[in-house]
């Protein structure tokens, strides 16, 4: 008999029978009963024997490949068989097959009831990487990873992988990893709604203006799938800087032939240690390498470090000597980088340093009346000049020549002492080797010091504004045959030292009863006279010459015989007021301009005073007002100016008309 499709074979050739031969052995029991009708009207069901399936039976092969049955194996015991036909007409069948019937058609339905109204299209689930600015080559950085199920399912067996980039050093994370290489993450369920993040700390290295890409990919599977599903986000960083820091420091201008020594200051500036640390030189031709300290591996250019410790900071120097032309440009630059596991450096820092090539070898240092600093003087002072040349190079220096030119507003040449018996000409002192033998040559290092003096102007005239802020300037100039240039630097070939005089400032103070036309502008008797008031004009003058004064300000007290009142009060200039309480009057000008009393008019301020004499007062000159001061700040060379003015009594020895007349009487 050919095996049914349910059927199989054990190892002795017995059929074994499958689940489905169990479904179609209960179908034929229920399609072999019958009912009949007793002899009191009942209704039963009768059941009909049916053969025990094939399965039970074990057939063995014949020579001809045809198997036969054998025997039949382990046949139901008749009384089995009444028990399960006795079972079976009591069992409800028909209930059973109309409840799983109904069962079937409602799961049917609420699967596709409940499935129009959560379909899932993988459109709502959101991963996003947040947006690395710059990094910090070696530092500590971290990457956020979000996720959001905004789909109206679950999402089962969720996990995060992540895939670092080259430099990476993944330090920890939130939540943790349990991943060999810690860029997995379980995340389990993420419900409908429901949002998270991870957070991944570690250090980035790589080459300074180089970019890393960050990915990640989540994977889960919708509760109404058995399909897997993924979500991936990028970001990139980019490493802007690094925590090994460099400088290069040296001289930026040297004479050809010249040397020079370089230092360069590496420091690791992060929490923990950089290994595989190289420093790279790169010398410009004209630039000769005499010596490193410490060693270089490679050309005396490479140094290469396993280890630097995380804060350590330490030096090399780098000595050489130049060549080329003035003017020639020389760059020295340093770069340092990490190397990798391919043998390849990724720069993390680079440095330049310029050096010039300039003509040097000659100091000039000038000190004026004891002082090397900016020196203000006032009109009329004298000015003693010292200047020390000397030769800083490392050649020899023959027929030097120094040359002093004098100018500027403030100069009186007609007052010059040449001490060092310079050569004259106008304005201009010459000194070679006929007035100073040493200028004959002048040795690596040897000085030679010249001296003179000049006068100042005791009167400065504003005539223009070119007269304005005068000072007394000097140029001093070095030549050789041997010398491009006259100084140490080609940008400043002549040294210069220029001295500010300060502006005079000047008040003039005077009590008047008669004004210079000859009319009064006082009252009452004069002389003074006991017990009758009199009446005097105070009259203020200021002059001011070369530079503008600023913040000027005239104060004097009055006298307790004196009375201030308050008439005839006049200004040019500024406000005058009187305070009762000090007694003090106070006329004060925002400027005072350069050229007043001269080019410009004085400034004048006026008021009147009086007074009445007591019995004791007879014979005396009573004091009108006490000393006046004028005080203000030069805006040329910032000096406080002060300027007083003599008291005032009743003589009135500027007054032409009432001369002689002070004294009080009776």
């Amino acid at each position: 008999m050919p095996k049914s499709k349910n059927e199989t074979n054990d190892e002795d050739g017995v059929q074994k029978l499958k689940p489905a031969d169990v479904a179609e052995f209960v179908a034929a029991l229920e399609a072999e009963t019958e009912e009949e009708t007793t002899t009191d009207g009942e209704t039963r069901t009768v059941p009909v024997t049916i053969e025990a399936p094939m399965s039970t039976k074990r057939r063995r092969p014949t020579s001809e490949g045809v198997p036969e049955i054998a025997e039949v194996l382990t046949p139901q015991p008749p009384e089995k068989m009444q028990r399960l036909e006795k079972s079976k007409k009591h069992f409800p069948w028909g209930w059973l097959i109309g409840i799983v019937a109904v069962l079937a058609a409602a799961s049917v339905a609420g699967f596709f009831f409940f499935n129009r109204e959560k379909e899932f299209g993988n459109t709502n689930v959101q991963l996003t990487i947040k947006p690395i600015a710059s990094v910090v080559s070696g530092s500590t950085m971290s990457i956020t990873i979000e996720y959001q199920n905004l789909e109206p399912i679950d999402l089962a067996r969720a996990e995060l992988a992540v895939e670092y980039p080259e430099g990476f050093t993944y330090v920890s994370s939130d939540p943790a990893t349990t991943s060999q290489y810690q860029n997995d993450f379980v995340l389990g369920t993420i419900r409908s709604g429901q949002s998270g993040s991870v957070t991944i700390t570690g250090t980035l290295l790589g080459a300074v203006g180089v970019s890393r890409d960050f990915s990640a990919t989540l994977s889960f599977t919708p509760s109404n799938f058995n399909s897997v599903f993924q979500q991936r986000s990028t970001a990139t960083a980019t490493i802007t800087s690094s925590i090994l820091g460099l400088t290069l420091a040296g001289p930026t201008q040297l004479a050809p032939n010249g040397a020079g020594t370089w230092t360069v200051t590496y420091e690791n500036t992060s929490d923990r240690d950089l290994s595989n640390v190289q420093l790279t030189a790169t010398y410009p031709d004209g630039l000769t390498v005499t010596s490193v300290t410490p060693a270089a591996q490679e050309r005396s250019a490479v140094w290469k470090f396993s280890t630097i410790k995380k804060g350590a900071k330490a030096t090399l120097t780098i000595n050489g000597t130049v060549t080329g032309s003035i003017g020639d440009t020389l760059p020295l630059k340093m770069s340092a980088g990490l190397v990798t596991s391919t043998n390849t450096v990724e720069l993390q820092n680079e440095q330049t340093l310029l050096v010039i090539i300039v003509k040097t070898g000659v100091t000039t240092a000038v000190v004026v009346n004891g002082s090397s600093d900016p020196l203000t003087v006032s009109p009329g002072e004298t000015l003693n000049y010292s200047v020390r040349v000397t030769n800083a190079s490392d050649i020899e220096l023959p027929n030097t020549t120094v040359t002093v030119t004098l100018d500027g507003v403030g100069l009186d040449i007609t007052k010059l002492a040449n001490d060092s018996k310079a050569k004259v000409t106008g304005n201009v002192l010459t000194w070679t080797k006929d007035q100073l033998a040493a200028l004959a040559n002048l040795t690596p290092n040897q000085a030679v010091t010249l001296s003179f003096a000049v006068g100042t102007k005791t009167q400065i005239t504003v005539a223009a504004d070119t007269d304005r802020d005068p000072n007394v300037r000097a140029t001093i100039a070095v030549t050789s045959p041997a010398l491009v240039t006259t100084t140490n630097t080609a940008a400043q070939p002549s040294t210069v030292v220029l001295t500010k005089l300060s502006t005079a400032l000047s008040l003039k103070a005077e009590a008047r009863y008669y004004n210079t036309d000859g009319q009064a502008v006082g009252s009452g008797p004069i002389p003074p006279k006991v017990g009758a008031t009199t009446t005097y004009r105070v009259v203020w003058t200021v002059t001011n010459t070369s530079s503008d004064a600023t913040s000027f300000v005239v104060s004097a007290r009055l006298p307790n015989t004196t009375l201030w009142t308050g008439k005839n009060l006049s200004r040019d200039a500024g406000d005058l007021v009187f305070d009762a309480d000090s007694r003090t009057v106070r006329w004060t000008i925002n400027t005072v301009p350069a050229a007043t009393g001269g080019r410009l008019s004085a400034l004048t301020a006026s008021f009147d005073i009086s007074i009445t004499p007591s019995t004791d007062q007879i014979g005396a000159v009573p004091i009108l007002i006490e000393t006046a001061t004028a005080t203000a700040t030069d805006s040329y060379t910032g000096v406080t100016l002060t300027s007083p003015a003599s008291t005032l009594t009743t003589e009135l020895p500027t007054d032409t008309k009432a001369v002689g007349l002070g004294q009080v009487v009776a």
